[in-house]
């Protein structure tokens, strides 16, 4: 581990040597103070926000707080990899509920998982991994629309959870994602039955 500075020796040189820290700082100077940097190493992702921009804000908060602490010496490589990869469970669990009620409002979120594979899979995620999950659907309990074929929902619903996890908006993105570890990537659908 490096040797210990403060948090606020790591802003100096965060502002001073990252365009991207910069911003981030200017954005959440909170997590920047000394007193609250670690509480974001758990973003809290905000109820009140549309989902996927609650993850981008969630997602751009940690990744804030583990550089700063990373910087400053005081968070480990594995503590760093550990954040980055509970977050990233925590975020494709809320996105795949997200699709599922925005695919058929009212729906309980079940019915479809992600099975973590790579980095993620190995919990060993670091700042600008992707992740790359397998897309799994039970076609007894996924929610569908009315005479809409539960295979049909899946993709539908996958898709909405890739959106959600990578597309770039203001706010950054999440997670990339990448599908080809799936078996025979170029002739299966994105979700996959049980």
């Amino acid at each position: 581990m490096p040797q210990r500075e403060t948090i606020a020796d790591a802003v100096t040189r965060a502002e001073t040597w990252s365009p991207h820290l910069r911003g981030l700082i200017r954005r959440f100077p909170d997590i920047a103070d000394e007193k609250h940097w670690r509480a974001a190493l758990v973003p809290s992702i905000d109820p009140d926000k549309p989902v996927p921009e609650a993850l981008r804000l969630a997602k751009a908060q940690l990744s804030l707080a583990a550089a700063l602490g990373d910087l400053a010496g005081l968070l480990s490589l594995e503590q760093v990899i550990e954040a980055l990869s509970d977050f990233a469970d925590r975020a494709i669990d809320a996105a795949i509920a997200d699709a599922i009620k925005s695919h058929v409002p009212g729906a309980d979120p079940r019915g479809l998982a992600a099975i973590a594979l790579g980095k993620h899979g190995s919990r060993e995620l670091n700042y600008s991994s992707d992740i790359d999950p397998i897309l799994i659907f039970n076609p007894e309990t996924l929610p569908t629309r009315p005479r809409e074929e539960p295979e049909e929902a899946a993709v539908r619903i996958g898709r909405r959870v890739v959106e959600t996890m990578q597309a770039r908006t203001e706010h950054g993105y999440v997670f990339r994602i990448d599908l080809r570890l799936r078996p025979s990537p170029e002739i299966t659908p994105i979700v996959l039955p049980v």
